[in-house]
């Protein structure tokens, strides 16, 4: 209806955040300790005793009785002498060893794991009428059609699965391949076979190839001996003065010709042109075409000319794979067609 607008816009985000942080502080502690203890104890006695005595007795008696006079000495002498000599020694040693040894580990890993994940959805739905610019009123009428959905189920009966289990799978195999004896036959060597004999890659033909690849069965896409390629160009000219001299008419172009894998160019190739102007060609305008490495320029100093034909052929140009550069300027042409073929 006029004077109706009707805008929606929606906006959806989703934002994934995750966090990964991993700790691992490790701890390790070895002490050792070793106490050694040596004692050496000597004790050395000497006892030596001398020991002498001498007893000196005398004894004397003198008596008288009615029967006479009577005297009676007696002596004695003792001496004793002694010597006793004794020696005690002791030894005592002893070491006494105390070793002791401590290893202690600690590891502590800390592992948290963060995910974060936050959906946004905005629909903005604008509708209304704006007649403010308008010089009448907006009569019509308006209807609101909603979307009519139609949904069918289909019933597709009962469904019946059977499930068979095979033990050991990979024990039959190899029972059933060991019972089978494959006896592979030899293939041919081309280079030694008595026939289209391939000794090395100078005896390849188009005959050898044929009967090799029917042999073995083999597929092959024969490539073309020679193919020609062609590049079409248009060009329209640009006027960058006031448009009174055919000078100011300019257009150039760069392009690339792809060579087909396998290929390479020939020095064979040719040039065809077709040059429009207006009223006449004013004399010195030219054409120059590139092809790779050959360059040729088509001149022309007639001043009634208004449509030029060209043909060049090439017999120089280099040896070329994968593309082959092709461009052109031309000055004081109105439009012109230009056709590469190279071989």
């Amino acid at each position: 209806m006029a004077r109706e607008y009707r805008s929606q816009s929606t906006r959806s985000l989703r934002r994934s955040e995750i966090t990964n942080t991993t700790s691992s502080d490790t701890e390790r502690e070895r002490s050792t300790d070793t106490t050694t203890s040596s004692r050496f104890e000597m004790q050395s006695e000497i006892s030596q005793i001398l020991q002498e005595a001498t007893d000196l007795g005398i004894n004397s008696n003198v008596g008288y009785s009615k029967g006479g006079f009577t005297m009676n000495i007696a002596g004695s002498y003792a001496n004793h002498r002694s010597k006793e000599d004794s020696m005690r020694q002791a030894v005592t040693q002893a070491q006494e060893i105390t070793a002791r040894a401590l290893d202690r580990v600690v590891t502590k890993v800390h592992q948290e794991r963060v995910e974060k994940m936050i959906e946004e959805f905005e629909e903005n739905n604008t509708h209304g009428f704006d007649n403010r610019k308008g010089d009448q009123h907006v009569v019509g009428v308006y209807r609101w059609v909603d979307k009519l959905m139609k949904n069918r189920v289909w019933n597709y009966g009962k469904r019946m699965m059977f499930e068979f289990a095979i033990p050991q799978p990979s024990k039959l195999h190899l029972l059933a391949a060991a019972s089978i004896k494959n006896t592979i036959d030899k293939p041919v060597d081309p280079r030694t076979a008595k026939d289209f004999t391939l000794a090395d890659f100078s005896k390849i033909s188009d005959d050898t190839v044929r009967y090799w690849s029917g042999f073995y069965n083999v597929d092959l896409e024969l490539m073309k001996q020679t193919i020609n390629l062609s590049l079409p160009i248009s060009f329209t000219a640009n006027e960058d003065g006031n448009g009174e001299s055919e000078l100011e008419e300019v257009a150039q172009g760069k392009f690339e010709l792809e060579i087909p894998e396998g290929y390479s160019t020939t020095p064979n190739a040719r040039i065809e042109a077709a040059i429009i102007t207006k009223d006449g060609v004013d004399p010195g305008v030219a054409t120059y075409i590139t092809v790779g490495n050959v360059r040729h320029e088509m001149v022309f100093n007639s001043a009634t000319q208004f449509r030029n034909l060209f043909s060049k052929k090439i017999e120089n140009l280099s040896t070329y794979q994968n593309k082959v550069g092709v461009s052109f300027s031309s000055l004081g042409f109105h439009t012109g067609n230009i056709n590469i073929d190279v071989e």
